[in-house]
């Protein structure tokens, strides 16, 4: 009965996740506007992961929080919603969590002429930690992440990696600009049907390399980046840049455009995303 409901309302729900994530952020940006304005007072700094390619190059503050939500879209193809927790564990160290990733895959009409439905799709969780560590006008982060099993679902898929080690360095030309470098490996499952995720079927390995330019200034930033991805064996070039926007010390959100190069041409993947720290 449940997975029969969960089946018969993802659809219009998924459909409504990016347009829901902009409104809650437009109405959290209201609230904050009317509470109080971004301030240089006590509290915990704000570093997010979000929205780039590249994790931050800083770790949070220790025994400070982060929560960032984000949500994507590819029109009439798929619609993903994610979810990351990080703790300041120490100085440079900081513990992270990310959520199971949640696909909709959009209706496609099969060979046959019949219109498919997907079920919706659910990625595994990762835990993991980051290292960070910065001297005079460069700084370097190291995140290391594992893949924890998911169970109990009638149709799973994993486009999360069950292992994945990451390492960015930025460095400072300027007051406000910034140019950055991130490098990725990660290993990969593929689809898995069945009621628990067997680990170990269609291993695929992913290699990624992207450059990255932020103009920083008070309450907002600007980035643009550039690389590619090598998947299994096909190579992917990847464009798109995007913008933050600081609401208060705590609080930030963020809208990126991702245009992966594919033999298919150019698809353009819009993102949104909220990022809380207390």
């Amino acid at each position: 009965m449940i997975q029969h409901l969960i089946h018969k309302f993802s659809l219009p729900l998924c459909r409504l996740l990016p347009v829901m994530l902009l409104l809650s952020c437009a109405l959290v940006s209201q609230v904050c506007a009317q509470s109080s304005l971004i301030s240089v007072g006590l509290g915990p700094s704000l570093v997010p992961d979000r929205p780039g390619y590249a994790d931050s190059t800083a770790s949070v503050d220790p025994g400070h929080w982060h929560l960032e939500l984000g949500g994507s879209l590819v029109p009439d193809q798929d619609a993903t919603m994610t979810g990351l927790v990080r703790y300041g564990l120490a100085h440079g160290w900081e513990l992270r969590l990310m959520s199971p990733t949640l696909t909709h895959v959009y209706p496609y009409e099969g060979a046959d002429g019949v219109e498919i439905t997907p079920d919706m799709a659910v990625g595994g969780t990762q835990f993991g930690a980051k290292w960070a560590i910065r001297w005079a006008r460069l700084e370097w982060s190291v995140v290391s992440m594992v893949g924890l099993p998911l169970a109990g679902v009638e149709k799973a898929f994993t486009p999360d990696a069950l292992f994945s080690l990451g390492t960015q360095i930025s460095h400072s030309l300027n007051r406000r600009l910034s140019a950055g470098l991130a490098l990725k490996y990660a290993l990969h499952d593929g689809f898995i049907y069945g009621q628990d995720v067997a680990y170990g079927e269609a291993l695929t390995h992913l290699f990624g390399m992207v450059g990255a330019l932020t103009w920083s200034e008070v309450g907002y930033s600007l980035f643009t980046q550039a690389g590619a991805e090598l998947f299994g064996e096909v190579i992917t070039p990847l464009i798109g840049g995007g913008t933050t926007i600081r609401l208060t010390r705590g609080s930030q959100i963020d809208l990126s455009l991702d245009a992966p190069l594919t033999s298919e041409g150019v698809t353009a993947r819009y993102m949104a995303g909220l990022t809380l720290s207390w």
